[in-house]
């Protein structure tokens, strides 16, 4: 039983950051950034009208739509965070291939 539980902790503990920043990145360059419906953003659902990553999160989303300028205007990281994300989610792919090949053999 506990082996059982130990083998779902590194299940969760291989897969949990790159499942969370792929969905961070799809829910950020898929959303409306002219929108002004209710936001995904706790800050902004608690009164405060100041958030470096709603500003961030737009202008991933106006990059991923290809209007660069508007998106630079943004938030200047926008477009450099789409890159890095995939930097990372890809690494992270990686890391957990050659793990699970290396515990086969």
């Amino acid at each position: 039983m506990i082996q059982h539980w130990i083998m779902i902790k590194k299940a969760f503990l291989l897969h949990f950051e790159w499942v969370a920043l792929l969905a961070m990145l799809l829910l950020a360059t898929t959303l409306d950034p002219t929108s002004s419906e209710p936001s995904y953003c706790l800050l902004k659902q608690l009164g405060s009208e100041l958030c470096p990553g709603c500003g961030l999160g737009r202008s991933m989303a106006l990059a991923a739509q290809g209007s660069y300028q508007a998106s630079i205007q943004m938030h200047p990281m926008g477009i450099v965070a789409i890159p890095v994300l995939l930097f990372r989610i890809i690494q992270l792919l990686i890391r957990n291939y050659h793990y699970k090949t290396d515990t086969l053999e």
